[in-house]
């Protein structure tokens, strides 16, 4: 009886158990906040490089091949160090008459179609309404997370990250150079030497 209650009133050793109740809990708010962390800037990086081709674009009156280049070579730059191989779609829409059509469109893997209708989502119908041609950008990213490989493949993990995610951001700008005469302001796309509209 006398060793029991020596052992109840006996304090040492309740740091180091409150530690090892403590510290999967610990883990996992820090593997959890970094996991997310990373995610929030590959997809401020993704917006800024959408933001950036927009606002490029919109100050050039024609887009020749050489331009196109160098925008997609600006926008893969802006990106690193994240991996994967971001497609980047540059394209002109404006009203035709009977609605919005894509002018033209210039990209690394699958453009829009020329003359195919476009809508504006909710948070840009400001842009649907006015009369002149509206730029889009749109720049997507693969990526694929270290953290959430490691994390992934630890046997005893709880549960498992994605570890696979593509990101995508649109941007919308009014071009700013003049092309061609008259008031009318709009990017034109010059390819092999030949103007596109």
């Amino acid at each position: 009886m006398r060793y029991l209650r020596q052992f109840s009133s006996d304090e040492r050793g309740v740091g180091t158990v409150e530690f090892a109740l403590m510290l999967p809990v610990l883990v996992l708010v820090f593997v959890g906040s970094n996991f997310l962390a990373e995610t929030v800037i590959v997809q401020n990086k993704v917006a800024r490089a959408a933001n950036a081709l927009a606002r490029l674009a919109s100050m050039d009156a024609t887009i020749d091949d050489d331009r196109w280049n160098s925008y997609r070579a600006m926008t893969a730059t802006m990106l690193e160090p994240m991996d994967g191989t971001p497609t980047v779609v540059l394209s002109s829409v404006g009203n035709a008459g009977d609605g919005l059509q894509v002018r033209w469109s210039a990209s690394n893997g699958a453009a829009l179609v020329r003359g195919a209708p476009f809508a504006f989502p909710a948070g840009a119908a400001a842009y649907a309404s006015s009369d002149k041609n509206v730029l889009v950008a749109k720049v997507t990213l693969p990526h694929s997370s270290l953290l959430a490989r490691i994390w992934n493949a630890l046997p005893w993990a709880p549960f498992t990250f994605t570890q696979d995610q593509t990101y995508s951001d649109v941007a919308y700008a009014l071009p700013l150079k003049k092309s061609g005469a008259g008031t009318d302001l709009w990017t034109r796309r010059s390819t092999g030497g030949a103007t596109v509209f």
